[in-house]
């Protein structure tokens, strides 16, 4: 039996990758990477459960334009009984793909800015390349501009308990500092 394995490393020679593979960071999951299909404007939706966060990391994001945050509602066709018998029966019983019937964009105040992730140009702005959402909920990320936007930005989160980070304001919102 012949089982080679290619690596990339030749034994006693220099290290040089044939090539780069994108992974998500141990823990996180990707919204927005290179490889997000051209014309994509919003990410896949995300649930905040009742005592957990969501810890969200930009990079690479292109000067003054935003990334917002959206709360949606999905939903689907209820799940019911049917016969086993044949695929059309075995279809209804699972239930239909869910789809976001409802959108709005986060606000404190009218003002989406702290639910935004966004790097300004200017250096005397506060640029807010990461965002801890603590509220429970169904997300999405929405680009301002995907055309723009997309290329070699990397948007992922990671989720974790609260009772694990300590201590936030009795009052804390996502974006506030």
């Amino acid at each position: 039996m012949n089982c080679n394995i290619t690596t990339g490393y030749v034994p006693g020679s220099s290290v040089t990758p044939s090539g780069t593979c994108l992974v998500p960071s141990p823990g996180k999951v990707i919204l927005f990477s290179p490889q997000t299909i051209a014309g994509t404007d919003r990410s896949a939706t995300f649930t905040v459960l009742p005592g957990t966060g969501v810890l969200i990391d930009a990079y690479n994001m292109v000067p003054d334009l935003s990334i917002y945050v959206n709360r949606v509602v999905v939903t689907s066709e209820c799940i019911t009984q049917g016969c086993a018998c044949t695929g059309l029966d075995m279809k209804a019983a699972a239930g239909s793909t869910p789809e976001i019937v409802y959108r709005n964009r986060m606000n404190i105040g009218n003002s989406a800015s702290y639910w935004t992730l966004v790097s300004f140009s200017d250096e005397k702005k506060k640029s807010r390349n990461q965002l801890l959402i603590t509220l429970p909920g169904t997300y999405e990320l929405e680009l301002e501009d995907a055309a723009q936007q997309l290329g070699d930005m990397e948007v992922e989160y990671q989720s974790f308990k609260l009772s694990d980070v300590g201590h936030l304001p009795d009052s804390y919102y996502g974006g506030i500092a």
